[in-house]
């Protein structure tokens, strides 16, 4: 007769417990899920990024192209090791891109910091070859 009434509450302690268990499944469901949220937004912005960087690249090569059209053959010869640095960074840039969707989250935090190092350097070089163009074709 005291194990039948003992049951109940032994019933009862295994629901709580059950129903605790699920109720954290689903709290760490929701904690993923936001995680999840965030590292896609920043893949999303890291994407934006690039793609800005590669305007960019394409605005100076333009602007070296419409400036050589009428330059002398010796400028235009200066200026071909540099037009092929843009489009190996340009080309660099669009690698990232198809990488980005590639990456883990394990992987995630390197990956971005190296982009962030490149883009740094790529925006010192377009600034001066911004510099160079104004020096050899405006100046």
């Amino acid at each position: 007769m005291k194990i039948l009434m003992k049951l109940p509450l032994g019933v009862a302690v295994i629901a709580c417990m059950l129903l605790f268990v699920q109720c954290e499944s689903k709290k760490n469901a929701s904690a993923n899920s936001e995680i999840v949220k965030e590292w896609q937004e920043e893949k999303q912005e890291l994407k934006n990024e690039v793609n800005v960087m590669i305007g960019e690249i394409d605005e100076e090569l333009e602007d070296i192209q419409a400036n050589l059209e009428d330059a002398k053959a010796e400028t235009k010869e200066e200026w071909k090791e540099t037009i092929a640095e843009l489009k190996g960074d340009r080309s660099k840039l669009e690698k990232t891109l198809d990488n980005i969707e590639d990456q883990t989250e394990d992987s995630w935090d390197s990956f971005k910091d190296n982009v962030e190092d490149g883009f740094e350097k790529m925006e010192a070089k377009i600034e001066e070859v911004g510099e160079n163009i104004e020096e050899t074709f405006e100046g």
